[in-house]
Parts: structure tokens; C-alpha cells; sequence
């Protein structure tokens, strides 16, 4: 994570910056859940159509069905930036000794309870660990090249490209981007 980019503030900014991002970003998550339970209901039923009998008007439309959800994904999972609220950025902004120890002082100020503090608190880092580990999977990279690639820019190769190979994406990395995250993340706003 690039932790240089919320260095200027204070932890307190940090946690109440984190705070309003989260609630626009989980806006975001159910926008892109949506979105694929739509390409999970309608690439089903068009696909044997489309087999059946190929059309321009119908490739169209499962092609556009695809791309908006893949650059939704994207946007969910865009990099840490000053004024983002992807889960990276979130993760920035809270990934931080100081930022982590006021957290567990305003739980135990709110709350008491030892072990359900101790338990919201491995819970946070687990979800900040699991941030971590998608930005670096190979499920977002393909994705994100994809998007680069056939959606956002007019490039025969991306940067990416120029380094390495890259797989197109295929369903699971769709849906490891999503429903992996809600199962494992459970709700972290309520830490």
C-alpha cells in the first residue's frame, strides 16, 4: 500500500477520512454485486442464443454487459489515491500502527468487552490483509489489463504488457474480486 499518500494527516483525519470513503465505497460494492448477479442471470440465458445464431446486435449487448462490469471492478479496486474511495485507498488511509491504535482505544472507549474488542480487531486486519492480497493477485491484474487493454485506452499493448504476459480474465477473477471479499471482509464498517 502507498502509506506516503495520507502521511500529511493525522490519525484522527485518517479514521474520519476512512469513515466517509467506506460509506461511498460500499455504495460501490453493491452497485458491482449487482452488476455481476445481472451478467450471472443473463449470459445463462442469451449465451445458448447467441451460439445458436450469432448476432452483431447480441454480441454487442453481452460484450457491453461484461465491460461495464469489468470497469466497476476496476474502480472498486482502483489504487490508492488522495481523493479515492476504493478499497485500497481505505485501506491506505486505516493501514497505520497509530491510525490502528486509536481504533482499538475508541473501541475499548465505546465498548468495554476485551475479547470482542480484540476479535473487531483481528477482524480489521484480516480485511486489510485481504486488501493487500488482491491488489496483488493475478485475478486484479488480468482485469485490470483487460480493462486497459479492450475498455479504457486504445493500445495494442498495455505497459503491464510490455513486462509480462497476461491471461484474459475469466469469470472466477470476477467473482474472486466480489464474492470473496464479502465472505471473508464480513462487515468491517461496523468495527
Amino acid at each position: 500500500m502507498n502509506d506516503n499518500l495520507f502521511s500529511d494527516f493525522d490519525p484522527q483525519e485518517r479514521i474520519h477520512i476512512a469513515l466517509l470513503r467506506l460509506d461511498r465505497a460500499k455504495g460501490l460494492l453493491q452497485e458491482v454485486i449487482s452488476l455481476a448477479e445481472q451478467r450471472r442471470a443473463i449470459i445463462p440465458v442469451l449465451h445458448p442464443r447467441w451460439m445458436a445464431s450469432p448476432s452483431l446486435p447480441l454480441t454487442t449487448f453481452l460484450v457491453t454487459i461484461i465491460h461495464f462490469e469489468i470497469s466497476h471492478i476496476c474502480r472498486l479496486w482502483d489504487k490508492p489515491e488522495l481523493s479515492g474511495y476504493g478499497l485500497p485507498t481505505i485501506a491506505a488511509l486505516i493501514e497505520e500502527p497509530a491510525v490502528l491504535s486509536l481504533v482499538e482505544t475508541s473501541l475499548k472507549e465505546r465498548e468495554p468487552g476485551e475479547d470482542a474488542n480484540a476479535a473487531k480487531m483481528e477482524h480489521l486486519k484480516s480485511a486489510l490483509k485481504l486488501i493487500k492480497d488482491t491488489e496483488a493477485s493475478d485475478a486484479l491484474s488480468r482485469v485490470r489489463n483487460h480493462r486497459h487493454k479492450h475498455i479504457a485506452h486504445p493500445v495494442l499493448r498495455t505497459r503491464e504488457e510490455r513486462k509480462r504476459s497476461f491471461d484474459m480474465p475469466r469469470v472466477p477473477d470476477f467473482d474472486s474480486l466480489l464474492f470473496t471479499w464479502g465472505k471473508k471482509s464480513g462487515n468491517v464498517a461496523a468495527t
